[in-house]
This record gives structure tokens, sequence and C-alpha cells, in this order.
């Protein structure tokens, strides 16, 4: 009998392994699924239970508040500027027009680069995510007519920004100190601190 069962479990792993050799790209196929299944899982458990502290969440909070303090300080003193806002639009093609950054969001960042005396002060500033990618980028320039005709290349060049990307485009104007955001080849003029934190989040999440 020990040496029947042996030979049975021989047998056994034997077959085994041949299967797995012959229905090797199902196996790896149920494999795969059964993977991203648990990874479901497991990011529905982190969600709901914020097992890992919503860490994303709280650094997008961060960055948006920083871009907000940057703007904010710069309407009072009528210091124009641009920031486009990117997640999936290409991004590239507009940061390599300008300087390469790559630091984190810091709203004394952002205030130095667009202060009149400056280098970097002209051209757009591009952020993706918590990082300010590049600074003194050029962006393209919308020829809309319904761009009211008081305003400048700065407006005109977040309009264009957004129109055919899902970027966000904050403009202070140099003339009025006031605050817009472009979004979807849109401007919305004079825009509250609590909207313009919505607008961040939205983009960020």
């Amino acid at each position: 009998m020990q040496l029947l069962r042996t030979v049975l479990g021989t047998f056994v792993s034997i077959g085994f392994i041949l299967l797995v050799i012959i229905f090797q790209p199902e196996v790896r196929r149920f494999l795969l699924v059964m993977g991203n299944t648990m990874k479901g899982r497991l990011d529905f458990l982190d969600n709901y239970f914020n097992i890992s502290g919503n860490t994303e969440l709280f650094e997008n909070e961060e960055s948006a508040d920083d871009i907000i303090t940057a703007v904010t300080s710069m309407s009072k003193t009528k210091t124009g500027g641009l920031i486009v806002l990117t997640d999936d639009f290409g991004w590239k093609n507009y940061a390599n027009s300008g300087i390469e950054l790559n630091a984190n969001t810091n709203s004394q960042l952002l205030e130095s680069i667009f202060f009149k005396n400056s280098p970097l002060h002209d051209g757009a500033v591009i952020m993706s995510a918590d990082k300010v990618i590049a600074a003194s980028c050029v962006v393209a320039v919308s020829q809309s007519r319904d761009i009211p005709s008081d305003l400048g290349l700065r407006h005109r060049a977040a309009v264009g920004v957004t129109e055919n990307s899902s970027a966000l485009a904050i403009v202070v104007s140099e003339e009025t100190g006031k605050i817009s955001v472009a979004k979807g080849g849109k401007l919305i003029q004079n825009i509250s601190n609590p909207d313009l934190k919505e607008h961040i989040l939205s983009l960020l999440h």
C-alpha cells in the first residue's frame, strides 16, 4: 500500500505539472483575473475604511491650498500669472517649451516665479498633481471671439490651453488683480476662493 501511494502520488504530481504546462495561458489569465479582483476589493476596503490614511487626498488638498495662497497673494499685489493644471493631455509638449523645475508645489515658489523681476515670470507654469513641472512655458492662444476685448494674452492663453484638453487654467490679471479660471474653453472671471478650490480638486482627484 505504501508503494502504491508513492506511485500514485508521483503520477498526480507529474499530471498536475503537465496540466499547468499545457494550459499555461489559461492559468495565467485566471491568476491575472484573481489578482485584479483582489486588488479591486483591497482598493474598495482602503477607500471605505481609509486604511492608508488617504494620503493622496491630503496631498491634493495641500496642493490646492498652496495654489490658492499664491494666487490670492498675487491678486493683492496685481502680479500677473498663468498656472495650468494638467492630468493627461500631454503636458510635456508645453513643459518642453519652458524651464523644467519638477518641484513640489509650494506657494512661495509660485509667487517667486511670477515676481515681476523674475526671469521666469513670462509664460505659464505647468503643474501636474502636486508637482510644478515647468515655468515660462509657451501655450496656445485662443482665437475665440467670445473672449472680452479688454482681456489680454494671459486670458486668451488660458482659454486656448483648455479648448482641446481637460486642463484647468488659473489667471491673475496684472491690471485688476482679479482671479479667473478657464476650463473646457470657457472663462469664469472673478472667481471666489471656495469655487477655485473646488475646480482644482475636481482635476486633482
